[in-house]
């Protein structure tokens, strides 16, 4: 009796259960591959953009891109981690972000203007208010930066959900399959924090799918969207508003405001100004007058993320 064939791939109807059961996977090898394009795209950006929040450059390198799955994003985080999972118009769990209690450390040192011989130390608590907001600013910056590559169907949307770390923890839950990780390592080489970015496979094999299909059309649409997008935006009309400090009162003093008060600037009083369209802060401007009209000068951009520091560290 002659010995049957044997077949090592599953027939295609197994195929089929196992890739529902498990999700899309690719080639190991080319997925690193693919993984580390992205990674290198998001790179550039993120660099740029943190060093105008800070006003100084931020370490920032690629530790490594690796296969895993995707649950390793809850599995792996420590209790006073960060996390948060963006989603796109090709899936509800396109971009998953962990920041290591470490990196937000290392992140609020920069951000702040720490010495640097001041080390980060590391964070054995639940994180404060301002290390929550430093973690979602630097998620929004992943975001963008991970938009700014993408076709519309892949791009994030924006905001992301707030961070959530701590108990917050014990809520998230996280779709298990095949992933991509990529890992940024933040700060210097004394103390680095991981910032892990996590994928699902049929994310990464759907880019390539559509990259190989026909670049160049692919980034003629890209562009022709922008173009469509960006006229959209230039023709929308915004409400400015400049704001001048008038100094500090008590409680007790603003609770007795009556109709018809008026309130005097002392010779003193500060004359710089933000002005601001739709809560995004613009330009520092000062205060003047021409002729019979008050005006504002525009003397600088305000920094991308300033605005946000700004807000953390008022009183």
């Amino acid at each position: 009796m002659q010995d049957a064939a044997i077949n090592p791939s599953p027939p295609p109807i197994a195929s089929s259960i196992l890739e529902r059961l498990l999700g899309a996977t690719g080639d190991p090898e080319e997925v690193v591959k693919a993984g580390r394009s992205i990674a290198e795209r998001i790179l550039k950006p993120l660099r740029a953009s943190l060093e105008d929040a800070a006003s100084e450059p931020v370490p920032v390198e690629i530790e490594a891109v690796t296969v895993e799955r995707t649950t390793e994003l809850l599995v792996g985080a420590g209790p006073h981690d960060a996390l948060t999972v963006g989603s796109s118009k090709a899936s509800p769990d396109a971009l998953s972000i962990r920041l290591e209690a470490k990196a937000i450390a290392v992140l609020v040192n920069a951000l702040f203007g720490a010495e640097a011989e001041v080390g980060a130390g590391g964070i054995d608590r639940d994180l404060s208010p301002v290390e929550i907001e430093v973690a979602n600013l630097v998620c929004r910056l992943l975001a963008v930066a991970y938009n700014g590559f993408n076709g519309p169907a892949q791009r994030l949307k924006l905001p992301l959900p707030s961070v959530a770390s701590g108990d917050g923890l014990k809520e998230f839950a996280v779709r298990d399959g095949p992933g991509l990780r990529i890992d940024f390592a933040i700060g210097a080489e004394a103390e680095r924090g991981l910032v892990s970015l996590f994928m699902p496979q049929r994310i990464v094999l759907q880019r390539g799918e559509e990259e190989a299909a026909d670049p160049a059309v692919a980034e003629a649409q890209s562009a022709e969207w922008a173009a469509r997008f960006n006229e959209e935006v230039m023709r929308a009309r915004v409400t400015l508003q400049a704001t001048l400090s008038v100094g500090r009162m008590t409680l007790g003093q603003v609770a007795s405001f009556r109709r018809g008060q008026v309130i005097e600037l002392s010779r003193t009083a500060p004359t710089e100004t933000r002005l601001s369209a739709r809560n995004k802060q613009l330009f520092v401007c000062e205060f003047g007058r021409l002729d019979e009209n008050y005006t504002v000068r525009i003397r600088t951009p305000v920094a991308e993320g300033q605005d946000i520091i700004d807000g953390l560290v008022s009183p």
